[in-house]
């Protein structure tokens, strides 16, 4: 039995690739401010992960319920995405340092 073949599409499909993630609605809930990270009260925090542009992950860290500052003064300076999970699906932001 011979198969004949028109074409073939293959997709990549990445779990830590930035054009996957979706940018809320709702705006910004994170911002960064004298070398600390700080997240906006009253958003729902648990975890978060921390990418430079070029996709790479710079800093994945537990956060508890109070959501405090933190440090990044020792990433340069740059636009960075965090993606926030902790509510009821990953909330995803562009932060600028």
């Amino acid at each position: 039995q011979e198969f004949q073949v028109d074409y073939v599409r293959v997709y990549q499909k990445i779990a830590s690739s930035l054009s996957a993630r979706r940018q809320e609605a709702d705006g910004p809930f994170a911002y960064i401010k004298d070398g600390f990270l700080q997240v906006v009260p009253g958003t729902e925090c648990g975890h978060f992960m921390l990418y430079d542009l070029e996709g790479r992950m710079v800093l994945e860290q537990d956060v508890p319920d109070s959501c405090p500052a933190t440090d990044v003064s020792g990433l340069p300076e740059g636009v960075y995405i965090l993606t926030l999970v902790g509510g009821d699906r990953p909330k995803v932001c562009k932060v600028v340092k």
